[in-house]
């Protein structure tokens, strides 16, 4: 790995922890929040490459566990730290169907290993009445959320790509 890359990998990782940290006082942009985080491990693949978008989020997943509250970092760990690196290797297949039955089934399989280490972890239990219609809501905002960082990636190519 070149040093360019260290340094932007780097950076970007902190520039994810304090952003995830900042979420734990903000409790109303929490999701906001998040989707910018994942943006930034995005940025990291675009700008470096896959083993500095995976070292962004693996070092970043790290230090937020020593640093922050668990239902801080698991979030991020589970779902939105390493779902712009999922996203990026699912849509270079170019089949439509495809990529969204794929990401589909990243969302369901992330909100049954979150749910069950909440359980595990918090003694949250997830698995109550109406937990089919809150994951078909999921559902629907993970669309949302997944056009939304789509839409950020393309303003990051529109406005920063050339720098």
């Amino acid at each position: 790995m070149r040093t360019k890359d260290l340094a932007l990998g780097g950076i970007l990782t902190a520039l994810t922890v304090i952003i995830l940290y900042v979420s734990t006082f903000m409790p109303t942009s929490t999701l906001t929040l998040y989707g910018i985080a994942s943006i930034i491990t995005i940025i990291a693949y675009i700008r470096g490459s896959l083993k500095v978008g995976i070292l962004v989020y693996v070092s970043s997943s790290i230090l937020c566990s020593m640093f922050l509250p668990p239902q801080i970092y698991l979030m991020y760990i589970l779902f939105f730290g390493h779902y712009g690196i999922l996203k990026g290797l699912i849509e270079g297949l170019n089949r439509i169907i495809l990529e969204w039955v794929l990401k589909l089934l990243v969302f369901n399989a992330c909100v049954f290993l979150g749910a069950f280490l909440f359980k595990v972890i918090l003694s949250i239990n997830v698995f109550e009445q109406g937990f089919i219609f809150q994951l078909v809501i999921g559902q629907v905002v993970f669309v949302v959320y997944d056009y939304a960082l789509t839409l950020g990636i393309d303003g990051y190519y529109k406005y920063f790509s050339r720098f």
